[in-house]
């Protein structure tokens, strides 16, 4: 395994815990003919992108069970749970009686998917979008595994467009400041989130500069790696901040505390769920980030 494939692995398993805008809204009422799709179909959908896409075009009612980190729509929650996206267990997706799994491409382990296909069930592994000009692309290959190309194309060009529209606005931010994304590995570990990343996009949606943007995918932090990095605004998912004991213990750890972010006390929460790739919830969470940076003053 390439350690940038180990890296990203590790980033995935710290948004394990995690559970669409105005544009997209009105996409599902517009797209309530799913019941054309055969009704016999039924999903297992893997990755918080995939399942909300696949509830957006209006096929929610066909899945019958998720991974960890699908927790939106709210409906998704009463679902049965198939694990986390990077240790799936054959029998669990067999279990569930899909008919289908549609799952993001960083799903597995590969060897699992083998058998599922070897039961008969069909597996759509659907690109991670970490680019806005990725987007469309991925709505469109859940559309097609779903057997809903029309509102598919209509759902794509809606959010690109409002990814588009943020994208811009961003833009206009008198100041860009420096911003570091990361998240707890193991005991005390720290990962940042680098360029061609959905962290990186999201950060640049809301008006900010990738501190981490001289790494490929995510990488260790370290004290010295964060001290040249000198971000200004130091970012995390909300549910991380939690479980490693809240504010005031994370910008006191090691690796962070002399970066000039935690000596102003800057550490923003953000949706896990836009962290994982960019999706119809991207644009509203990306807003709200960008709120958030106003709120700290950079």
């Amino acid at each position: 395994m390439r350690p940038a494939d180990l890296n990203r692995r590790w980033f995935l398993a710290g948004l394990a815990a995690l559970g669409a805008g105005g544009a997209v809204s009105g996409l599902v009422g517009r797209a309530a003919f799913a019941a054309d799709a055969a009704a016999s179909d039924r999903f297992v959908t893997i990755g918080a992108a995939v399942t909300e896409t696949v509830w957006a075009l209006g096929a929610g009612d066909r899945i019958v069970a998720v991974d960890t980190t699908s927790q939106s729509p709210a409906e998704v929650m009463k679902l049965p749970k198939v694990g986390y996206m990077r240790t799936l267990a054959a029998e669990g997706l067999i279990a569930t009686g899909a008919t289908r799994v549609i799952a993001d491409d960083g799903a597995g382990p590969a060897s699992t998917l083998d058998q599922v296909r070897a039961a008969g069930i069909d597996v759509r592994m659907i690109h991670s979008a970490t680019r806005i000009d990725e987007v469309e692309a991925a709505i469109m290959a859940v559309g097609k595994a779903v057997g809903l190309e029309g509102p598919a194309a209509e759902l794509g060009r809606a959010v690109t467009a409002e990814l588009a529209s943020l994208a811009a606005a961003a833009e206009t931010r008198a100041h860009h400041p420096s911003v570091m994304c990361v998240i707890g590995v193991g005991n005390s570990g720290l990962m940042a989130a680098g360029r061609d990343t959905a962290a990186a996009a999201v950060i640049r949606l809301a008006g900010g500069r990738n501190a981490f943007d001289e790494v490929a995918d995510y990488a260790p932090v370290s004290a010295e790696a964060a001290a040249a990095a000198a971000p200004e605004v130091l970012v995390m998912p909300e549910h991380a901040i939690a479980r490693m004991g809240g504010r005031e213990a994370i910008l006191s750890l090691p690796q962070l505390r002399l970066t000039p972010a935690a000596l102003a006390g800057r550490l923003l929460a953000i949706d896990g769920r836009a962290l994982a790739g960019l999706g119809p919830s991207t644009a509203r969470i990306a807003a709200g980030f960008a709120a958030g940076l106003d709120r700290a003053g950079v």
